[in-house]
């Protein structure tokens, strides 16, 4: 679990929580392949913005979908407005 908080320069601050799931299941442990992100305010109300560009390896290439997948297997879940 990685946590940063970042205030910015006009007071407001919010915090960054970044985690892979692991839990118990069927009497083993549970490792899904993802990795989540909350954002939550801390003080005021800070405007944000996110994008997401992942890459693959550490030679940061565009990540490309394998398989029979024809499209990046991605989900982006926002409980605010995401313009």
């Amino acid at each position: 679990m990685l946590l940063t908080t970042v205030t910015l320069s006009n007071g407001d601050a919010f915090q960054i929580t970044d985690f892979c799931p692991r839990f118990e299941q069927y009497g083993r442990i549970y490792r899904p392949s993802a990795l989540f992100r909350l954002v939550e305010p801390l003080q005021a109300t800070p405007a944000i913005r996110v994008s997401c560009r992942p890459v693959s390896g550490w030679d940061k290439v565009p990540a490309q979908p394998v398989g029979a997948v024809t499209t990046c297997a991605m989900r982006f879940a926002a409980n605010c407005s995401a313009s």
